[in-house]
């Protein structure tokens, strides 16, 4: 009789041979799902869609697993907020339209792509969870977006807009403003917490080198949080730091 680990021939099994018969990756139109070892909250492993982008480049996305795991435990309203995003910022990934994403990547970094998406994806899930539904970190975007509307209703976009940066890695800005001339003003909003601010700071900048006339930049900021004046400085390095109190005056003057 065989034992536990071996064929009926007394061979050892071939754990290699059983993992390539494991269904890991299938192709999806023009992506391919493949399943990780990774797990969810909920104990369903991570899938992630990997996609081409042309020139031999790749983009490994959590297919919005993360969000959609908060979101079928009941949290409404999960805190996607800034310090969640630039967490994600933080390990290299993006965060668009609800994916956690690599950037363009080459195909000899697909497997430690997936490996950092994945992880990240099952990080994210767990804070989703762990935070619940998001009243706080949503408040200065949407304060900063009623002030927008109510002086300039008809230049406001509708929904957050992607900026690819100078170094092709997107951007998104929850506000921003179409003027009658072409230009867009972007609004950021940044915490006061070091790492909100050094994002704020390098995601602006990139947009600040793509040396494009018709982009105007804004940084909103509480001033009810105890900022130092050196913590304004640093913002100024990406973009122009306005307090949500002065918004309205300072969307004014940038348009004059």
């Amino acid at each position: 009789m065989a034992t536990a680990g071996q064929t009926s021939m007394n061979m050892p099994l071939d754990v290699c041979e059983l993992a390539r018969s494991w269904p890991l990756c299938t192709r999806e139109r023009d992506a391919f799902l493949v399943t990780t070892h990774c797990q969810l909250p909920n104990g369903s492993l991570i899938k992630l869609r990997i996609r081409p982008m042309g020139r031999e480049r790749w983009i490994v996305s959590d297919n919005g697993a993360a969000l959609d795991e908060a979101l079928c435990s009941g949290v409404e309203h999960p805190a996607f907020g800034l310090n969640v995003r630039r967490a994600i910022r933080s390990k290299g990934l993006n965060f668009v339209d609800g994916r956690i994403e690599s950037p363009r990547i080459t195909a000899d970094m697909l497997f430690s792509a997936s490996v950092i998406v994945a992880n990240a994806a099952r990080d994210v899930a767990e804070t989703l969870l762990m935070l619940g539904d998001d009243v706080a970190e949503k408040n200065l975007d949407q304060k900063a977006r009623e002030i927008l509307i109510s002086k300039f209703h008809s230049w406001v976009s509708q929904k957050p807009v992607t900026i690819e940066g100078a170094s092709e890695r997107p951007h998104k800005f929850a506000n921003s403003l179409t003027l009658p001339d072409g230009r867009r003003i972007l609004i950021d909003s940044v915490k006061h917490q070091g790492n909100s601010i050094n994002s704020a700071v390098v995601a602006n900048l990139d947009v600040q080198r793509l040396e494009n006339p018709k982009l105007i930049q804004r940084v909103v900021f509480d001033p009810t949080e105890k900022w130092k004046p050196e913590e304004i400085a640093l913002l100024e390095v990406g973009a122009t730091p306005v307090a949500l109190p002065n918004l309205g005056q300072a969307i004014e003057r940038a348009v004059a």
